[in-house]
């Protein structure tokens, strides 16, 4: 699972482009939360099982 917040929902395109690169086939389960007091532009969380 990936969670992605942003300061800005304006990268959520340029955001996805990337993501897609990289989890091309069977991708994660995915959300994008936008919030605008964020103290970065961008932070990814991410939970794996292996």
């Amino acid at each position: 699972m990936v969670r992605v917040y942003a300061a800005n929902f304006g990268f959520y395109n340029a955001i996805y482009r990337v993501y897609a690169k990289y989890f091309s086939v069977n991708p994660p389960a995915r959300s994008f939360v936008p919030a605008a007091s964020w103290p970065m532009d961008i932070e990814i969380e991410c939970v794996a099982v292996p």
